[in-house]
């Protein structure tokens, strides 16, 4: 049981995947700073098995997951926790094993794929139209990047970028999912449109293509951009991804609509952001998939966050995006009465 809050641990779950872990990581990390100290575990299962039986097998401790092991080289710690994490359908169960068997205060990450009361707290981005009483919403997903890590960063990112002139505009292109497609005729149209738009306002361009980018688009890609006049820097997948430099030293950004994950961290400079709008998929199911995006979308346009790309650009002063931390208060403030209550 939660005996105190001194020294608290936390286990993170996900099924690996890199944006899985760095919401859960940049959640257990904002958590610990409110906690004044403590350590956590980023705990790895497989739960494609798992998806065969109910979440309330799970929820009794009458299941556990096959598979909870230790990320690779993340350390053990040797008490058990007082919070999990679980980011992501495949986490989910367990999850609600963990909160049973250790009696942690248990956290969701994203859209719960069932009932979000089995969970003492479900984190989920608004867009995502998210029900019930324990369901604290977000604006765009979770991270490890923030405003305070950025400006840190910021000097050494713009040595590091110092031949590309300023204003430096970056180009964060995502790819093909289960609503939008990237491919090499809409890839040139972005990175012309941009070079030209960079052209006429004077500046620079770092570019980065993601994961889902496919080979022929990140080849135009880094065609157009790397033979349009002016200085661009294209990141060609050799080394490590300089995308925290991108983002510390970037004076705007421009972000492909696929992505919530990296429009939300571009947000998080109190930058301008631009979204490069993708066409759905074509037939209903791949629509209604997009919709979701399209209400995101709308959100940062209403907060002033960020606008769709027109073909130019115009700076303003954006508010940036603080969400991780705004999740952390509120559920250190919720863990913190579930904590008295139960040493009461």
């Amino acid at each position: 049981p939660v005996e105190g809050l001194k020294n608290m641990i936390i286990w993170t779950i996900t099924a690996g995947k890199a944006g899985m872990k760095a919401q859960a990581r940049g959640l257990a990390r904002e958590l610990l700073s409110l906690a004044g100290g403590g350590e956590f575990a980023e705990k790895v299962c497989d739960g494609q098995l798992a998806r065969l039986l109910p979440a309330s097998l799970y929820a009794r401790g009458w299941a556990r997951p096959a598979t909870l092991r230790a990320a690779p080289g993340a350390p053990e710690p040797q008490a058990a926790p007082q919070m999990v994490i679980a980011c992501g359908s495949r986490a989910a169960r367990a999850g609600l094993w963990a909160r049973h068997a250790f009696r942690a205060f248990a956290v969701y990450v994203q859209r719960p794929p069932f009932a979000a009361r089995h969970f003492d707290a479900v984190v989920c981005p608004e867009h995502d139209t998210p029900c019930g009483g324990n369901v604290i919403r977000t604006l765009g997903a979770l991270g490890e990047v923030s405003a305070r890590s950025l400006a840190g960063r910021r000097p050494g990112a713009v040595r590091r970028f110092a031949g590309i002139p300023a204003p430096r505009i970056a180009l964060l292109a995502g790819g093909g999912n289960r609503a939008f497609s990237l491919d090499e005729t809409q890839a040139r149209r972005l990175a012309r449109e941009l070079a030209a738009a960079v052209g006429e306002a004077g500046g620079g361009i770092l570019a980065t293509p993601s994961r889902r980018t496919g080979r022929d688009a990140r080849r135009a890609l880094q065609e157009e951009l790397t033979q349009a006049k002016g200085a661009a820097f294209f990141w060609d997948g050799t080394g490590e991804n300089p995308y925290l430099d991108i983002l510390a030293a970037a004076d705007a950004f421009v972000v492909t609509g696929d992505s919530v994950n990296m429009l939300s961290e571009a947000c998080t400079a109190a930058k301008p952001v631009y979204i490069w709008r993708l066409a759905p998929r074509p037939g209903p199911w791949h629509r209604r998939r997009a919709a979701k995006f399209f209400r995101f979308h709308e959100a940062l346009a209403a907060r002033g966050l960020a606008r769709g790309w027109e073909g130019d650009l115009n700076f303003w002063q954006a508010p940036g995006l603080a969400e991780t931390e705004r999740a952390a208060a509120e559920l250190w403030r919720r863990f913190r009465a579930a904590a008295g209550a139960r040493t009461r």
